[in-house]
């Protein structure tokens, strides 16, 4: 969603200049101020969404609202889905109409927007990021609507999740951790000349993704100008005001309780004061508790102050309650304070508590819808913990209780995210019985031709797939998509998905030029709404790759790959994995054509990204410097092919590398095997005898002594024995591979036998026994043949061989 085309322009304004960066993102502006000048922002602000509604520059439809998840100061905020792109945002929804620029509750919800935009562009880890406004019709009413940075919960919420669940304390250097990402986000808005006003754990949200802290709801922001230094009103939670404002505005409670400020008689440090409201949030964290009055924060302070050795964070502490404001540490102060710390830092691990996964409500007090929903986020978590299991007893608990309350939407919705886990549990009978009754209900809530009804037509076409039944799936794929092409036209990143899966499956049908089709459709819908370079094409590219790879057209597959490795190393910093994956596959299809140079360079570079990001003994890792080995071999750089062997050999011995036993055997087999062409290339033919010995020793331990890998050792010590001039041993090593693979019709196997019978010709040529090297060059022939075909370099080659040999014997 965002942009990075950026210019500046002077905006004419209360009769003066005043410059402002506008950027320009899809059609909206964003303001960032230079300086700060509120008012030109909010009017300029407030005239583009007019404009925008009024031209209906929008398409709200894309957007598939999730849950609630909360309220903000203004508005109320929910996680969403952005059906085009499959991306996770969290909506806030203001309300508003064709006089709310006058209306101050509109005017100061702009504020936050403006205020939020202008924080976005530092692109700071502890700030909540805004990507975009939308007006739109909901139900009749009008509402602005904010897409925001999706975070998953708030630190009160993990506080109490701490308390009720395991009484589990974060510790000093895990709050250092937390501290240090907060207050960055701090002083970068006050270098923005923005204090928050309203800083408390409800308004500081976790974001597990990037395992982030966040300060969030600016609602009570407020942009200071230019070297001012004072404020004199307040905004905020009593409970979190610090002493000069707490103790010198004229604090009443009415009739319900709560509380309402009378005469103000303030005049504040706003920054100040919003680090007081910092440390009593980190005082509350410390102590494990979720509330203070101002006696027990008072208590609380005193007992910090006494401590004969205070560690460092509760020095840290300290400072920032400091009574007097003019004696209290600055966020600039602090930041650098706790960067020298930072050898001590500790990221927590919060995944347990996120979403209140474990919270120990009791459920006697909740309503059925409750315990339905609570039910609902414990699957969603366990999925998230690749869980199904989990998943599924949650999601079938929750079944329960929607059935009970009679809501066919929510009896959908987990109906669809039970076929979902099923499908990873690979029970498919279930999956396909659940999609079938989601897709059923979607069509009686929301009518045949929903999103929700192509969704689940989709899901069953996946099932089909992988039950094998492909004609039934791109039934079901071709009605998903012909639902997603009626509501969002014939460019939605949906539907690209679904071409993608019809694709997949005419894969394994075989089907290949359909498979072609199909994908490169996906591409083009990609390329269009994500541009050429983005990294959403690559699976795309990849799974043309792969068709033109069973094709055996590696020159094509070798393309795509190309584009894909392009995409990731622009991206590389995200996809250091999969780049080393295409580069992998880039190998197999240099190797596949004979370009050991092509195959060298990706499998070295697949194989040192692989060991820096798995480390040395990883399969991934080692199955690169397994194809890098044959590369060097092939290749005739039989030194280098030496020393990775001897490694990788030392590796399997040492059982570093993390395998089953029979890919351990066939590894080591084939080590042992290449060791010893390896050896034969630089001409030491005893070592190269050893190690084939030691091949033969080793499958024969394991019972496997008709194996295709034995017939190899066997032809390989065959061609030891020839080039030593020992043709009798060379003779009987040809006939003992020869019988062990004489009966198979793999095509492997079939080449292997070819080159044993060439072998034998030159064997006997060079013997002079031409008879019997034409018979054997004849029968390589054959066998090359049924697998090569007879237009193919090698059958020639052995052809010109025979023609050769009927010379001699017709002399």
């Amino acid at each position: 969603m965002e942009s990075n085309n950026f210019e500046t322009k002077s905006l004419k304004h209360r009769g003066k200049d005043e410059k402002m960066t506008i950027r320009m993102n899809q059609n909206q502006i964003i303001v960032v101020l230079e300086p700060s000048d509120l008012q030109s922002a909010m009017k300029l602000q407030i005239e583009q969404i007019k404009d925008k509604a009024a031209n209906k520059n929008y398409n709200w439809e894309i957007f598939d609202i999730k849950q609630e998840i909360g309220a903000g100061t203004f508005g109320q905020v929910f996680a969403s889905l952005d059906q085009k792109t499959g991306k996770k945002y969290a909506l806030k929804f203001i309300g508003y109409d064709d006089e709310s620029d006058q209306d101050p509750e509109f005017k100061a919800a702009v504020r936050e927007i403006v205020i939020m935009q202008t924080l976005s562009q530092t692109n700071c880890q502890g700030l909540l990021k805004i990507y975009d406004i939308y007006p739109c019709i909901k139900d009749d009413n009008k509402y602005l609507v904010i897409v925001m940075e999706l975070c998953d919960c708030n630190l009160m919420e993990l506080l109490k999740v701490r308390i009720e669940e395991n009484k589990t304390k974060w510790t000093d250097e895990e709050l250092l951790y937390i501290l240090y990402q907060l207050v960055e986000g701090f002083v970068i808005m006050k270098k923005h000349n923005v204090t928050h006003r309203d800083i408390k754990p409800q308004n500081i949200l976790y974001c597990q993704a990037d395992k982030s802290y966040k300060i969030a709801d600016l609602g009570g922001a407020k942009f200071l100008k230019p070297k001012q230094a004072q404020l004199n009103t307040v905004r905020g939670s009593p409970a979190y005001w610090a002493p000069e404002i707490y103790f010198f505005c004229d604090l009443q409670k009415d009739k319900e309780g709560r509380f309402f400020v009378g005469k103000q008689h303030l005049n504040y440090d706003p920054y100040s004061s919003d680090v007081y409201s910092v440390g009593i949030t980190f005082l509350l964290m410390r102590k494990l508790i979720p509330r203070l009055d101002r006696e027990s924060l008072k208590i609380e302070v005193e007992m910090l102050r006494k401590l004969k050795s205070p560690s460092i964070f509760e020095q840290i502490l300290i400072k920032m309650l400091e009574y007097d404001d003019q004696k209290r540490v600055s966020f600039e102060e602090l930041l650098q304070l706790i960067s020298t710390y930072k050898d001590l830092f500790k990221k927590p691990n919060e995944d347990v508590f996120v979403n209140c996964l474990k919270t120990q409500q009791d459920k006697k007090n909740l309503s059925p819808q409750d315990l339905m929903m609570r039910e609902v986020k414990l699957a969603e978590a366990y999925e998230k913990l690749n869980l199904p299991e989990h998943a599924k007893s949650h999601y079938e608990l929750a079944l329960k209780y929607a059935i009970k309350l009679s809501k066919d939407s929510a009896k959908a919705d987990i109906m669809n995210s039970l076929g979902t886990v099923n499908c990873d549990l690979e029970q498919y009978d279930e999956a396909e019985k659940n999609f079938c009754e989601s897709v059923a209900l979607y069509k009686k809530l929301n009518g045949d031709k929903h999103s929700s009804v192509a969704d689940g037509y989709n899901n069953l076409g996946i099932v089909k797939r992988k039950k094998g039944e492909f004609e039934k799936a791109i039934k079901h794929y071709e009605q998903a998509y012909q639902i997603k092409e009626q509501i969002f036209g014939e460019n939605n990143l949906g539907g690209a998905v679904i071409l993608q899966n019809i694709a997949m499956a005419h894969k394994k049908l075989k089907n290949y030029d359909q498979a072609i089709k199909y994908f490169k459709s996906a591409l083009q819908i990609k390329k269009l709404l994500c541009g050429d370079r983005s990294p959403i094409l690559c699976s795309t590219y990849d799974n043309l790759a792969r068709v033109y790879y069973e094709k055996q057209q590696f020159d094509m597959a070798i393309s795509f790959y190309s584009i894909t490795a392009e995409i990731y190393r622009k991206h590389q910093q995200s996809n250091q994995q999969r780049l080393s994956d295409t580069l992998f596959e880039i190998a197999l299809c240099f190797q596949k054509i004979g370009r050991s140079a092509e195959t060298i360079k990706a499998a070295q570079e697949s194989y040192n990204l692989r060991k820096q990001i798995y480390g040395q003994y990883a399969k991934q890792t080692v199955k690169s410097q397994e194809l890098l080995s044959q590369s060097f071999l092939e290749e005739g750089r039989y030194e280098e092919a030496l020393q990775h062997y001897n490694q990788l050999k030392q590796f399997y011995l040492d059982n570093l590398v993390k395998c089953t036993v029979d890919e351990r055997f066939d590894s080591m087999a084939d080590i042992l095997k290449n060791l010893g062409a390896s050896y034969m290339g630089i001409q030491k033919y005893d070592k190269a005898l050893e190690h084939y010995r030691e091949g033969i020793e080793f499958l024969m331990k394991r019972n496997d002594n008709e194996s295709t890998r034995m017939a190899k050792i066997y032809y390989n010590m065959g061609l030891v024995y020839r080039k030593t001039k020992d043709f009798k041993s060379a003779e009987q090593f040809y006939q003992t591979a020869a019988s062990l693979i004489a009966n198979s019709k793999s095509a492997s196997d079939l080449i292997t036998l070819g080159d044993i019978y060439n072998n034998f010709g030159v064997l006997y040529g060079t013997q002079d026994k031409f008879v019997q090297a034409k018979k054997y060059f004849q029968m390589s022939l054959e066998h090359y043949q049924k697998v090569l075909g007879p237009n193919h370099s090698i059958c020639k080659e052995v052809q010109l061989n025979i023609k050769e040999l009927e010379k001699w014997l017709a002399k």
